[in-house]
This record gives C-alpha cells, structure tokens and sequence, in this order.
C-alpha cells in the first residue's frame, strides 16, 4: 500500500492531475481542505469496478480531513456510486467485494420507502477481523455482518438488490 498526498492546489490543478485513466484529484479530494490522501489500491480497486461495469463512476466521498476516527481519514476509504444510477445492488456489490476488504451500503428511501430509494457503497482497505461489512438505514442505523455466510445470504436475500447504486 502505497498513499499519495497532494496539497497546496486549486481545485482547477486538482481536477487536471489524474490518478487513472477514469479518475482524477479532484473527485476523491477533501471537500472541506482541497486537501488528498488516498491509497493507490483504493484508486486501483474503483478503476477496476468501473471497467467491470463499464459505467462511469461518481465519488460521493473520498479523503476527509474532518473525520480522524474513519477510514476516510487515513486515505483507505471511498463512498461511490454510478454516474447515472443506472446499476443495481447486485451488480456492483460482488465486484466490491472483490477490491475492498469491507463494504458498506448506504440505504436512502424515498420518502418513507422501506424498499425504494437508492445506495451508496463504502469500500475500504481496512482489515478487521470480525467484521465484513454493513448496511446502514436512517430509520435502523448500522447492521453489521461479522461472517462470510452473512454475507453471501445478504448479497443474494435483500430486498435491496434492486436498488439502483
């Protein structure tokens, strides 16, 4: 594992330096400092989900100076989805799987929907034993999946499969 840092830009260099050939600085840079640390396996893992879905990708969060507790701060975390919420749960999911060590899914409803509405994936490199992966609602909070069995039944038992990411 391998950080880059990049300080000191205007938001114009930032989105001139690419970090792949689908992505530059300026998407996974802290919004709040302008500021990056990320590691390159984080960036080689999204570059790989984007050619595995050939779809553009956005980056709801990457590097966040604001957060020393999350996996964000330390350059090992992405929030992500597709461009045009145009892929479902159950496409993306098993390809996160495959470059992070953890993943997360951001449920947000449409309105009171307990089944409608849309995700946003975390990946990160973080390896803790003990814990896969979770799912987070407004209404429920986190929900943790501690075993590779959890995970598999929630990959193909949800009733967010479907969920446009």
């Amino acid at each position: 594992m391998a950080l880059i840092t990049i300080t000191n830009k205007t938001p114009q260099e930032m989105k001139r330096i690419k970090l792949s050939p689908n992505f530059n600085a300026s998407e996974v840079m802290c919004s709040k400092t302008g500021n990056l640390i990320i590691d390159e396996d984080v960036i080689k893992g999204m570059e790989n989900i984007r050619l595995g879905l050939l779809e553009p990708m956005r980056i709801v969060s990457g590097y966040r100076s604001f957060t020393p507790n999350s996996k964000h701060y330390k350059g090992l975390a992405v929030d992500f989805g597709t461009v045009h919420k145009s892929k479902k749960l159950k496409e993306v999911l098993p390809l996160a799987l495959k470059f992070f060590y953890r993943v997360g899914i951001y449920f947000w409803p449409h309105g009171h929907s307990k089944t409608e509405g849309h995700a946003t994936i975390h990946g990160d490199l973080y390896m803790r034993k003990g814990r896969l992966g979770w799912w987070h609602t407004p209404d429920n909070g986190y929900n943790y999946i501690t075993n590779p069995e959890q995970l598999v039944e929630f990959i193909t038992g949800t009733l967010w499969e479907d969920l446009p990411i």
